[in-house]
């Protein structure tokens, strides 16, 4: 099991797509539309990186474990066209099936378009150098469990301003730790 699969599960299927602009954003991608509800022609926003405008596909099939098949992404070429973009980005809460894999390889061989995906692991690999205030509009990405494997020894961890415990599970979701090196050279 994936380390952020309950975070995963926290997200709804439309939060997923507002996930996604979120996540392509702190990788340097510019949102040119984003998620809206309603019929969207096969995209789910519209994002550019270094000029290059890609379509993004949101799957978030985390509750049935299934793969993102070939039959979840059909007339991949028109979409592109249709939107007057260069590429496409998939971004997935699972992973993708050996068909869909082969057919992007093969559509990024054979043609002038850019297929770039992020499943399950990839954004896994990313989410720990997003902004946590990012991460904090989809949910509470870990618990004391996570944060304190042995809980005997948890430690409270004091706020400076009202002295209450930041990590309990009743604190605003924006709580924010910090460390500072004071002037003897210690960290506080």
């Amino acid at each position: 099991m994936n380390i952020y699969d309950d975070f995963f599960k926290g997200i709804t299927p439309e939060e997923w797509e507002f996930f996604a602009t979120d996540f392509l954003s702190s990788l340097g991608y510019i949102v040119i539309e984003p998620p809206a509800r309603g019929a969207d022609g096969g995209k789910d926003a519209i994002v550019e990186l270094n000029g290059m405008r890609y379509i993004v596909s949101c799957k978030h099939f985390i509750f049935s474990g299934n793969s993102v098949s070939v039959d979840d992404e059909k007339s991949l070429v028109e979409r592109i066209i249709q939107h007057n973009a260069v590429g496409f980005i998939g971004f997935y809460s699972t992973i993708i099936s050996q068909a869909l894999q082969d057919r992007f390889i093969g559509l990024q061989q054979n043609s002038n378009y850019d297929f770039r995906v992020f499943d399950k692991h990839q954004i896994s690999n990313y989410i720990s150098n997003m902004n946590s205030l990012m991460i904090q509009k989809y949910g509470q990405l870990f618990n004391h469990n996570f944060v304190n494997p042995n809980i005997s020894m948890y430690l409270p961890l004091p706020c400076i301003v009202c002295g209450k415990d930041i990590l309990a599970d009743d604190m605003p979701r924006l709580s924010l730790a910090g460390m500072a090196l004071n002037t003897q050279g210690r960290y506080m």
